[in-house]
Parts: structure tokens; C-alpha cells; sequence
């Protein structure tokens, strides 16, 4: 599966006219103020496991809407995403799949219509983790168990090296308390990072690294298209902000990479 994550002003959509493959319904028009759009094509490969399909993409759209800080979440058919569609009875299936889990889930949700053709209007918030696209699988991030055995599934691990003591400290969910024993507060919340963000291409303007708006989770996103494991965490001391991202080369295994970037925020 693909899919496309927008966080919105809103998107507001008519459906025109009716294709061969068209669901029956009464919903042929709707809006959605303050949400996450995830426009989504079902691929030929998720009909070999719709439901787990149906798990994974329900836990990325939770992921992004928590930490965006949404509730509402429109769920938006869009075959452009691939060339390689599922049959349109497992499309309909998939997507009306999303939209139950969702709701169960308690989130405010607007499912398009599938098989129409349809106007629509969006406003993108442009933030730099306004804009998102993720490739969803069947596979599991937890592997079950085969013939009675429970595979193990091989962790990364990250390190920073202290500069004075040369101590290499692992970086990981637990430890990444130590930045929080030094004084500086972990961030999530998007407006602070849109300020890291902004600093960095203030400071790169007359010499720009990256032609594009800066974005962890971009870079993040860049990094795992190319087979790479990678994670960032982003943290705050007074006036310094400072961005650790980690990465590595699955094939490779080594060698591992630590990036740091900080930045003084002005007045």
C-alpha cells in the first residue's frame, strides 16, 4: 500500500460521476476542518493479507495524528499513488477497514467515496512534517510464532561517545533520559520543532545544504527508502536546541552513523 499523509486546514470533496467499479453510497460529499488527509492506493500485494495490511496502515495514520496532535482523519481513495492497484472488491474491503479501525479507535473520520470521480480542495499546512508519504506492508513489526519457536527479531542499536570520558552510551528510549538529566527537555510538539526547523534554514540560507524545507522525519524517510535504519530525537535546553539523528545501512550492518545538529535560537 501507499499513502500520502497531509495535515489540512481542511479537505472538502463532491463526488461527480459514477465508475464501473463504484461503491453504493450516500456519501457523496463532505469536509473536514483541522485533519489528516491520507490520500491511499491498495496494491495488488496486500491481498494476500488485508488484515494485517489494514493493522500497520491504522497504526502509521495513529502515529502521525499523535503527533500532530489531530483527531480527525479523512480517508481518501487515490489509485495515482501506484501502478500496481489491488482488485477494487479488496480496495473497498481495505479502506472501509481503515475507517472502522479508526472510529473504534475514537478519531472523527471522513471516508471518501471509492470508484468516483471527485472534486476536491485541500489547504496543506506546510509545516515541514506537513507532507508525508509512507509504503505500508503485511509484515508485522512483531514476528508471531513458527512451528513452535519465536524468532528473534534483530534490534539496532545507536551509541554517543562522550568527548570527555570517551564512555560510549547506548541511545535508546531509556537512556534517552540521559539529555533530560543534562537539563534539556525531549520535543515532540510540532511547533517547536517547526522553530529548530526554520533556525536551520536561517542559518543555511546563504549557503544551503538542502534545497528543500529541512525535516527529520523527511530525512528520516529518505534514509529507509535507501535500506537504512534510522531515528532521530529532537530536545531542548533554554535557548539551544539540539537534533541527534541515527542511522545505519541494513545490508552493511556497520558501519553506524550519529549526525548532531544544534542551533541557537534567537530572542
Amino acid at each position: 500500500m501507499k499513502i500520502l499523509l497531509i495535515h489540512s486546514d481542511y479537505l472538502e470533496f463532491e463526488a461527480k460521476q459514477k465508475t464501473k467499479i463504484a461503491e453504493d453510497t450516500d456519501v457523496l460529499k463532505g469536509k473536514m476542518d483541522e485533519c489528516l488527509t491520507a490520500f491511499i492506493a491498495v496494491e495488488k500485494e496486500d491481498e494476500e493479507n488485508p488484515e494485517n495490511v489494514i493493522n500497520n496502515t491504522v497504526n502509521e495514520i495513529i502515529k502521525t495524528a499523535e503527533n500532530l496532535k489531530v483527531n480527525n482523519i479523512v480517508v481518501y481513495p487515490y489509485a495515482h499513488l501506484s501502478s500496481d492497484l489491488s482488485s477494487p472488491k479488496v480496495a473497498k474491503d481495505v479502506l472501509k477497514g481503515i475507517e472502522e479501525d479508526l472510529k473504534e479507535k475514537n478519531y472523527n473520520v471522513l471516508r471518501a467515496p471509492f470508484g468516483w470521480y471527485k472534486a476536491f480542495k485541500i489547504s496543506c499546512k506546510g509545516h515541514p512534517l506537513s507532507e508525508l508519504s509512507r509504503k505500508i506492508t503485511a509484515e508485522m513489526e512483531e514476528k508471531e510464532e513458527e512451528k513452535g519457536e519465536k524468532k528473534e527479531v534483530e534490534k539496532s542499536k545507536f551509541y554517543l561517545l562522550n568527548g570527555e570520558t570517551k564512555e560510549l552510551i547506548e541511545l535508546n528510549e531509556k537512556n534517552v533520559k540521559k539529555l533530560e538529566d543534562e537539563g534539556f527537555e525531549i520535543i515532540d510538539d510540532v511547533e517547536d520543532i517547526d522553530k529548530f526547523v526554520n533556525r536551520i534554514n536561517e542559518i543555511l540560507k546563504e549557503n544551503p545544504l538542502y534545497p528543500d524545507t529541512f525535516g527529520f522525519e523527511r530525512m528520516k524517510e529518505s534514509f529507509e527508502m535507501i535500506g537504512c535504519d534510522c531515528d532521530y530525537v529532537i530536545a531542548k535546553k533554554r535557548n539551544i536546541m539540539v537534533g541527534v539523528c541515527m542511522y545505519f545501512d541494513k545490508n552493511r550492518k556497520n558501519p553506524k552513523f550519529i549526525e548532531v545538529v544544534g542551533v541557537l535560537l534567537l530572542p
